[in-house]
């Protein structure tokens, strides 16, 4: 993913998440002093799921990859295959 579109997804949950905290405060479920600490919070649970997200998405096309390798192929082999075209249909198919 670029780095223009991954600015531009920040600068969307960055509002969403003033709008909805800007609610609660109105609503009286929370206080001023404690919405930094839950937009904080957010944010990082965000980037946590996202990074989970991510690391899963490599391990299926590590796995799926090695599936499609000759029995016995080395481990630097299959990180070769890999890191050449990651994303490949048959891979991602399963």
């Amino acid at each position: 993913m670029s780095k223009v579109w991954v600015t531009f997804l920040a600068g969307l949950v960055r509002y969403a998440l003033m709008g909805a905290s800007g609610w609660l405060i109105r609503e009286g479920i929370i206080t001023e002093e404690i919405n930094a600490e839950l937009i904080s919070g957010v944010v990082l649970a965000i980037a946590t799921v996202l990074y989970m997200l991510w690391v899963k998405y490599k391990d299926r096309i590590t796995v799926l990859t090695a599936l499609q390798l000759p029995a016995g192929t080395s481990t630097s082999k299959l990180a070769t295959e890999v890191s050449k075209d990651p994303i490949k249909p048959n891979n991602l198919l399963g």
